[in-house]
């Protein structure tokens, strides 16, 4: 036979047990009234239990909706309610309600019924997952930012060893995720740049600034190219260095356009030097000559002319270095070449 509890001893007994827990625990009588409703639960809502207790559900707590299938927490009660049986139906949801202060928070709930007192009752134990839901959401969008960058997002925890691998890493060194994680940085670092690298990493434990560093590399297929390293620390939920995020940008383009900037400039300060200096030359003769009246119109048309045939030469030479510059470039960015077109 079931033993029966007066109900001093189950305020006393059942009532001094749910205030120790850390979840909002909540009691529904077959009318829907609330019967019960800990500490946690004040804490969650901001209601105090005087203000609840007796009242029926839909008077406090209705306007929490399910997030899959925008079901009000009532019509959840309700079914609870109209299925009990010993078989003690659950149900998970989750979804948001209303505070007492209008502040929206979101919950997981779990909904299911019990004997008391040869009574039954509909239970609830919730807790507020507002920060969960939304650290969910601000790693949802990190990773997202991580796979659609264009830089290689590298993953090392501080044994060295490859964690994460991005979609970049994947194109810029030519290893698929599936070749590197688990392996050592030392399959995407130089041998010669190994130990400079591991003291950049150990640098981060004590968080000191890392530098930035430019390595020439090889990928998978034998192709080299030039790539700028920079390093960030990777903390966990404690606050604590776990590991180090290695971003690496290929400038190979750069590298390549920035010498062929160095070559047109060569080639145009050789070419432009002798011919340019001429020209000035000429001009401040002629300038000498008309001050000092002594020249006449002819031999000034003449000589004038002649400088003017020298700057159009000049200006034909620019134009082929122009156009020689872009033909040996073909990824030169628009904002370059319009200044070699003019």
């Amino acid at each position: 036979m079931k033993k029966r509890y007066s109900l001093v001893e189950f305020n006393r007994e059942f009532i001094m047990m749910v205030n120790t827990v850390s979840d909002a625990v909540i009691l529904f009588d077959k009318e829907k009234r609330i019967t019960l409703w800990n500490k946690s639960a004040e804490l969650l809502t901001g209601y105090d239990s005087e203000e609840v207790l007796g009242k029926i559900i839909t008077d406090i707590v209705d306007s929490f909706t399910t997030l899959d299938t925008k079901e009000n927490l009532s019509k959840k009660v309700s079914e609870i309610l109209s299925g009990l049986s010993e078989e003690n139906p659950r149900i998970h949801l989750k979804g948001a309600i209303y505070k007492k202060d209008r502040t929206e928070i979101l919950l997981s709930a779990s909904l299911s019924s019990g004997e008391i007192n040869e009574e039954w009752y509909a239970i609830i134990i919730a807790r507020d997952i507002t920060e969960q839901i939304k650290n969910a959401h601000e790693m949802q969008k990190l990773y997202d930012i991580v796979q659609s960058s264009n830089d290689a997002i590298v993953g090392v925890d501080l044994n060295q060893k490859i964690t994460s691998w991005n979609p970049s890493a994947e194109a810029i060194y030519g290893y698929k995720e599936s070749e590197v994680i688990g392996k050592n940085l030392a399959m995407i670092v130089p041998e010669n740049w190994l130990n400079t690298i591991s003291l950049e990493i150990e640098k981060v434990k004590s968080g000191k600034s890392l530098k930035q560093f430019e390595i020439e590399r090889i990928t998978k297929s034998g192709k080299k190219f030039t790539i700028l390293l920079s390093f960030s620390p990777i903390y966990n939920e404690f606050n604590l260095v776990t590991g180090v995020s290695i971003i690496g940008r290929d400038i190979s383009s750069e590298k390549e356009m920035m010498m062929t900037m160095v070559r047109y400039i060569s080639e145009a300060a050789m070419r432009l030097k002798n011919p340019t200096e001429l020209v000035l030359l000429n001009l401040s003769n002629i300038i000498q000559a008309i001050k000092e009246d002594s020249v006449n119109k002819e031999d000034l048309i003449l000589n004038i002319s002649i400088q003017m045939k020298n700057m159009e030469q000049i200006i034909h030479n620019l134009r082929e270095l122009n156009q020689a510059i872009i033909g040996s470039y073909e990824e030169i960015p628009d904002e370059y070449v319009k200044y070699f077109e003019h």
